[in-house]
């Protein structure tokens, strides 16, 4: 039987491997050094917009910028709720949340070798880096100038795979969450919910404190 593809035509991301709760929390970390990473990559971009005529601009142009700025907020505040939903999935699964990243510019060796990381000022460039880590599963782009592969990433120790958790080849956004909600499925199914969401739901951001109504606690495969 041929192998299923997506809209695009192209041949989907092979899946990754999560056989423990080590390996879930792994991915789960690497999600969200992601979001924070590419939120601060966002911020970066609209705070390098002109801000008034002065900065050589007309008032037609201002406007414009202005309205790309717009759009740029609401990708942020996307990417913040990204980034704590999860943290919520880590804290349902009994881990710790995660805020730590790795200093910019992120290039090499601590990510699959085609995800990088850099702050670069609105324009074409930085339009052409967002478009790529946020492009579909599958879907064949070249990332912006700069952002060639130096090295790829390489485990900290040559422990047993089988005993710790370690570096995954995913390749966009989609494809890390796709190894995370299939990881939680395949470790619902060997130990069931209440085995795998141990953690407290009162300590998972919710609405009572944040603005965003999807923003839920997460008890169960279902609301993960």
């Amino acid at each position: 039987m041929a192998a299923s593809r997506p809209p695009n035509g192209q041949a989907p991301e092979p899946p990754l491997r999560v056989e423990s709760r080590e390996e879930l929390v792994y991915l789960l970390g690497e999600a969200c050094e992601l979001e924070h990473g590419l939120l601060c990559e966002y911020l970066y971009a609209q705070f390098s917009l002109k801000r008034s005529v002065a900065e050589g601009v007309t008032q037609e142009q201002l406007a414009r910028i202005q309205a790309w700025e717009t759009t740029v907020i609401d990708v942020v505040k996307q990417e913040m709720l990204h980034l704590a939903l999860a943290t919520n999935i880590l804290t349902a699964i009994g881990a710790a949340p995660h805020f730590e990243r790795p200093n910019f510019p992120i290039l090499c060796r601590w990510y699959p070798p085609d995800v990088q990381i850099a702050l670069v000022p609105f324009g074409e460039r930085a339009l052409r880096h967002f478009m790529y880590l946020e492009r579909p599963e599958g879907m064949a782009l070249e990332d912006a100038e700069g952002f060639a592969a130096l090295s790829k990433m390489e485990p900290l120790s040559n422990d047993d795979p089988q005993l710790t958790a370690g570096p995954e080849e995913w390749h966009t956004v989609g494809h890390l969450y796709r190894g995370i909600e299939s990881g939680l499925a395949h470790l619902v199914g060997r130990h069931g919910e209440a085995g795998v969401f141990i953690g407290p739901p009162e300590a998972q951001a919710t609405t009572q404190v944040f603005e965003w109504p999807q923003l839920t606690a997460v008890t169960d495969l279902a609301s993960a």
